[in-house]
């Protein structure tokens, strides 16, 4: 049996206009069939829910790896890379899925004039 790969955390701010946001970022590797993913899952704090008047904001990412040994390496790799995990952050923002309140579930545009398209991240 394998010993549990590691989770690593960190911690962001994402800046909106003159507001800042925390995030929480869980990195865990799970198995998936006969390869690894690398998962990077987002969590921003409750105030940036209320003040867009979100319900849901979907910011998974997921990385294929070849196999174990290539999950760990990533997971010691991004421990220390920090620059990785805010590029990675804005691609998340960027392709992410923002279901507002009281929000039509046909309607899938995005609206230009969203102020989430302007944030910022950096490192808490």
């Amino acid at each position: 049996m394998d010993i549990p790969l590691p989770e690593i955390h960190k911690a962001i701010v994402i800046k909106i206009e003159d507001t800042s946001y925390e995030c929480d970022i869980l990195i865990s590797a799970i198995p998936i069939f006969s390869y690894y993913a690398l998962v990077l899952s987002y969590e921003m704090e409750r105030k940036f829910f209320k003040d867009y008047e979100l319900e849901d904001v979907y910011l998974n990412q997921f990385f294929p790896v070849e196999n174990r040994k290539s999950a760990l390496s990533n997971l010691k790799a991004v421990q220390t890379n920090d620059a990785w995990v805010v590029e990675q952050a804005k691609k998340a923002f960027a392709k992410a899925e923002f279901t507002f309140k009281g929000e039509d579930d046909d309607d899938d545009d995005y609206d230009d004039d969203n102020p989430l398209k302007d944030l910022q991240i950096l490192f808490d």
